[in-house]
C-alpha cells in the first residue's frame, strides 16, 4: 500500500490501524493523525517533511507544498565534474517512494562532502582498543590476561589508545551513507557515489551514531566538519526523511555566512535564561558585540504573534535594536515593524530559493547591505 501526504494539507485515508497507531505514537513529528467517524479512516496531516517512511507493508511518501524547482536549492545540488558527483542531474519532482529526485539529490550531496572531508584528511582522535601483541605499548589489561585459559607466554592483553579515525564526527556521516546505500530505488550512479565515498572512510568503525549523541557531537567537532555533520543531521532517526525547516536554515546560514563572514556570526548559539536555554538560529555579532538576531521559519511570510514574541525575546536577551525572521521566498524582500515609542525593529525578510550562483552572489550582496553594521571585515 503506498501512500502520499502534502506537506500541511490535510487529507482522509485508509490506514490499518496498527500502522496508525505506530504513526501516532512514534512519529508525530512527522505527521498529525486524528480518527474520523469512519471505520480505520484517519486525517492525516504532513509536517515540515519530505521523503518516505515504510511501516510493514505501507509506504509513506512525504512530499512538499512548494513545486519541486523551488524547495531543490536547498540541498545545493553537486557540481556533477566534481569527484564523487557522477552524471546525476537533479530532477524537478520526486515520482514516487524513493525515486530520483530528493533521494538521488541527498545522497549526491552527502557523498560530496564525504569525499571533500577525506580529501584533506579525517579527524583523528585517541580510541582505546584492546590488543594482544608481544610488545607492551599500552597499559596490560590484567583481568582479561588472567582469564584466559592458555595464552603464549610471549603475547600480553593491554589497552592501547591508538590516533584512529574511528571517532563519532567520522562515524556518523559513515553511518548515513550507509543507511541511504541500503535505500531501494536509488539511481546507478548515486549508489556508486556512496560506495566511493563509503571507501574513502573505509577506517571509520560502523557502529551507530546514537540520536541523543548527535549535538554533543556537532558541537564538539572541529569547524570544518559543521556542514558535513549539518547535512547527516537532516537525515532523521535513520528513516529517508529530510526536515525542510532545517535544510532552510543550513540555507540561510550559508547566506548570511557569506553576506557578514564567519567570524561576525553565531549559529545556534543557546541563551541560558535558567532553567531553560534559549536558542535563535542565527546572531550576527560586530566583535564581541551582538548586532542583530534572526530566526528562519519554513512558512508563509505571514507572522504569528508566537514568532513576533520569539524574535522580540531575542531581542531583548541580547540587548539589540534589530531582530528578524527569515522566510522563503520567489524574490528578496526586506520588511521592517516597528511599535511606536520603542526602539527595537523587527525585520521580515524573504531570502529567493535559487541554486544559481550569480543569484546567491547577488542575495548575499543585499544581505549584506541589510546587515551592515556587522559588513565583513577586510
Amino acid at each position: 500500500m503506498n501512500l502520499t501526504l502534502t506537506e500541511r494539507r490535510t487529507v482522509v485515508r485508509p490506514l490499518p490501524r496498527a500502522v496508525a497507531a505506530v504513526l501516532a505514537e512514534r512519529y508525530s513529528h512527522l505527521v498529525e493523525v486524528r480518527p474520523t467517524f469512519a471505520r480505520r479512516r484517519y486525517a492525516l496531516t504532513a509536517r515540515g517533511y519530505v521523503g518516505f517512511l515504510r511501516l510493514n507493508e505501507v509506504t509513506i511518501e512525504f512530499r512538499p507544498k512548494w513545486p519541486w524547482a523551488m524547495v531543490g536549492p536547498l540541498f545545493d545540488p553537486v557540481n556533477p565534474d566534481r569527484e564523487g558527483g557522477g552524471d546525476f542531474q537533479n530532477t524537478h519532482g520526486p515520482g514516487g517512494p524513493g525515486s530520483p529526485g530528493l533521494l538521488d539529490l541527498f545522497a549526491h550531496r552527502l557523498a560530496a562532502l564525504m569525499f571533500d572531508r577525506a580529501a584533506v584528511g579525517l579527524h583523528r582522535g585517541y580510541v582505546e582498543r584492546t590488543v594482544c601483541e608481544p610488545t607492551v605499548r599500552g597499559r596490560i589489561d590484567l583481568p582479561t590476561h588472567t582469564r584466559t585459559p592458555w595464552k603464549h607466554p610471549g603475547l600480553f592483553d593491554q589497552l592501547v589508545d591508538d590516533l584512529s579515525p574511528d571517532v563519532p564526527a567520522n562515524r556518523w556521516p559513515k553511518a548515513a551513507a550507509t543507511e541511504l546505500a541500503r535505500t531501494p530505488g536509488l539511481s546507478q550512479a548515486t549508489r556508486e557515489a556512496l560506495e566511493r565515498a563509503l571507501a574513502a572512510f573505509a577506517e571509520v568503525g560502523d557502529d551507530p551514531v546514537p540520536a541523543a549523541h548527535r549535538d554533543a557531537i556537532r558541537a564538539s567537532a572541529p569547524a570544518d566538519y559543521r556542514e558535513l555533520l549539518d547535512w547527516c543531521g537532516l537525515l532523521d532517526a535513520g528513516e529517508v526523511l529530510v526536515s525542510l525547516e532545517r535544510a532552510f536554515e543550513v540555507y540561510a546560514t550559508r547566506l548570511f555566512r557569506e553576506a557578514v563572514g564567519e567570524r561576525n556570526l553565531r549559529v545556534q548559539q543557546p541563551i541560558h535564561l535558567t532553567p531553560v536555554a534559549l536558542t535563535p538560529d542565527l546572531v550576527v555579532r560586530r566583535g564581541d558585540t551582538p548586532v542583530s538576531v534572526w530566526d528562519a521559519k519554513w512558512k508563509r511570510p505571514d507572522p504569528a504573534a508566537a514568532d513576533l514574541h520569539q524574535a522580540l525575546a531575542y531581542a531583548a536577551l541580547l540587548v539589540v535594536a534589530d531582530c528578524g525572521l527569515v522566510y522563503p521566498g520567489r524574490r528578496f524582500r526586506l520588511e521592517t515593524l516597528r511599535a511606536a515609542g520603542s526602539a527595537v525593529a523587527v525585520h521580515l525578510l524573504r531570502l529567493p530559493l535559487t541554486d544559481d550562483p550569480a543569484r546567491l552572489r547577488r542575495i548575499a550582496v543585499r544581505l549584506r547591505r541589510a546587515c551592515r553594521p556587522c559588513r565583513r571585515e577586510s
